[in-house]
C-alpha cells in the first residue's frame, strides 16, 4: 500500500469539524454527503471502485441490493492470477455504476481514460489506498473551485492498474452549502517509458435509470445559450465543442433530470467542466436500462513521459430539486467560490457601455457626452467599446491593431471626465 503524490490543500484537519465524508471499513464504503443530499460509492472486493448513488440524502444504502441488477453473462471475467475464467456473483461489468470506468473487461459503454503507448492499452484500475482529508486540490493555472474558508472536504483515491505502473489519484470533494462533488484527476506514469492520452473525462457517472431528460446549450453570435431538451433514448448521444473553445458556441455544461422535472419539481443534476476549450460530453442509455455521462476534454494525444503527470481540468456534479435549485447553487458557487474578485458580496458598479450608443461612429465629443449623460443617470463606470484603434471605422478592417486612434479620439479627455465625474474607465 503507498501513495503516489500528494494534493495540495489549505489547512490540516480541524478535530472539532463533523466529517462530511464518512468511511464504513466493514463494508469498504463511502458516504459523502450534508443533510441534502447523499454520494455513495464503496470498493469492491477486487478492487475496483464501484458507485451506488447520488441524489436526496439517504442514511444508508444495501449494497446488494443495488449492485446486481438482473442475471447476465458479463459478470464473466479473466482472472490474471490464476489464469481462469470466474464470475463475479455481485457485480456486472455491463451495467453496475463504475467511479472510474475503463477499457478494459466487458464494458462497452463510455469510459473515463484511455491511454496509449504499451503492447495492453487496456487499462484495468483497482483501489491502492485513500485518505480524507480537510481541504480540495487546487490549480496555479486553471480555473477551479476554491476553498478560502475551508469548507471543504476531500477523499482521495490512489488506484494502479493491474498489469501496467500506471496510477490514477482521484479526488472526491463536497462543499459546505452545496449539493455538490468536485472531482479531480491526475494520471501518473511510472512505466518507464513516453505513454500518450488519448481520452480524459473529469466526470463520469453512471445511473441505475434509463429515463432521463439532457438539457444543453448551444449558440452563436446573437443567438447565445438557446435551450435544447430532449429525451435520453438507447444509444450514446454526443455533445462536443471542436474549434478549440467552447465560448457561446456550446457551453461545457448540462443538465440532467427527471421527465417530469420543472424548475421547482423533480431530481435535476448538473454536470459543470470547468475548461473553456474543445470538449466532449456523453451521454449514454446502455440495453440494461443504465445512464452514464462522461464530460471532459475532447479527443486528444498528449505525451506523459515517465516520472511525469496529467492533471485533468475539474469538474463538478451538483444535484436538486428542480431547475431553479441547481441553478441557484451553482450561481452562488461560482460568485463566491470561482470567480476571483475577492469580495463576492462586494457591491458591483453600474456600467455604460459605449458599443449600442454610438457603434464605430464616434469622436471625443460625442464620448464625453456620454460619459456625462452616464454620471447623471448613476453609473460608476464607462467602458469604451470597439472602434478606439487601427484605422477602425468598419468592422471590416483593423481588428487586431491593438494602437489607438489619436485622430478619432483623445483617450486621455475621456478619461479625465471620467475621474472628474468620479467615475471609473475601462476598455
Amino acid at each position: 500500500m503507498r501513495v503516489i503524490g500528494r494534493a495540495k490543500y489549505f489547512a490540516p484537519p480541524d478535530k472539532n469539524h463533523i466529517m462530511s465524508i464518512l468511511f464504513d471499513e466493514n463494508r469498504k464504503l463511502f458516504h459523502l454527503h450534508n443533510d441534502k443530499f447523499s454520494y455513495y460509492f464503496y470498493i469492491h472486493r477486487s478492487g475496483m471502485p464501484v458507485t451506488l448513488y447520488f441524489g436526496a440524502a439517504l442514511s444508508d444504502v444495501d449494497i446488494s441490493s443495488i449492485s446486481r441488477i438482473s442475471p447476465d453473462w458479463y459478470s464473466h471475467y479473466y482472472d490474471h492470477e490464476s489464469g481462469k475464467e470466474c464470475v463475479l456473483d455481485d457485480i456486472h461489468l455491463n451495467c453496475s455504476g463504475f467511479l472510474t470506468p475503463q477499457s478494459s473487461g466487458a464494458d462497452t459503454r463510455p469510459n473515463f481514460l484511455i491511454v496509449e503507448g504499451n503492447k495492453n492499452n487496456k487499462l484495468d484500475l483497482r483501489y491502492v489506498s485513500h485518505r480524507i482529508y480537510k481541504g480540495k486540490p487546487t490549480f496555479s493555472c486553471l480555473p477551479y473551485v476554491r476553498d478560502d474558508s475551508c469548507g471543504a472536504e476531500t477523499v482521495e483515491l490512489t488506484l494502479k492498474d493491474f498489469t501496467k505502473d500506471i496510477y490514477v489519484l482521484l479526488s472526491l470533494s463536497v462543499f459546505d452549502g452545496y449539493n455538490v462533488i468536485i472531482r479531480n484527476t491526475k494520471v501518473i506514469n511510472k512505466t518507464g517509458k513516453s505513454i500518450y492520452l488519448k481520452k480524459c473525462a473529469s466526470l463520469s457517472q453512471d445511473f441505475f435509470s434509463k429515463d432521463f431528460d439532457i438539457i444543453h446549450f448551444p449558440g452563436e453570435w446573437c443567438f447565445e445559450r438557446q435551450l435544447r431538451r430532449e429525451r435520453l433514448t438507447e444509444g450514446t448521444k454526443v455533445i462536443e465543442a471542436t474549434a478549440g473553445r467552447s465560448s457561446h458556441e456550446h457551453n461545457p455544461f448540462i443538465f440532467i433530470s427527471s421527465v417530469d422535472a420543472n424548475e421547482d419539481y423533480g431530481d435535476v443534476y448538473g454536470f459543470s467542466f470547468l475548461y473553456s476549450g474543445s470538449f466532449k460530453c456523453e451521454a449514454c442509455v446502455y440495453k440494461t436500462g443504465t445512464t452514464r455521462i462522461t464530460l471532459g476534454m475532447g479527443d486528444l494525444n498528449w505525451k506523459i513521459d515517465d516520472g511525469e503527470h496529467f492533471d485533468f481540468p475539474e469538474g463538478l456534479m451538483i444535484y436538486g430539486k428542480g431547475f431553479t435549485s441547481v441553478s441557484l447553487q451553482l450561481h452562488d458557487l461560482i460568485r463566491s467560490h470561482i470567480i476571483k474578485d475577492g469580495n463576492p458580496s462586494a457591491y458591483k458598479s453600474i456600467l455604460l457601455n459605449s458599443w449600442e450608443g454610438c457603434y464605430l461612429d464616434f469622436d471625443t465629443d460625442r464620448l464625453i457626452g456620454m460619459v456625462d449623460g452616464a454620471k447623471r443617470l448613476g453609473a460608476q463606470l464607462f467602458v469604451l467599446d470597439d472602434g478606439w484603434f487601427g484605422d477602425r471605422d468598419e468592422d471590416d478592417r483593423s481588428l487586431g491593431d491593438w494602437f489607438v486612434n489619436d485622430k478619432k479620439v483623445d483617450i486621455d479627455a475621456v478619461i479625465k471626465r471620467c475621474r472628474d465625474n468620479g467615475m471609473k474607465f475601462g476598455l
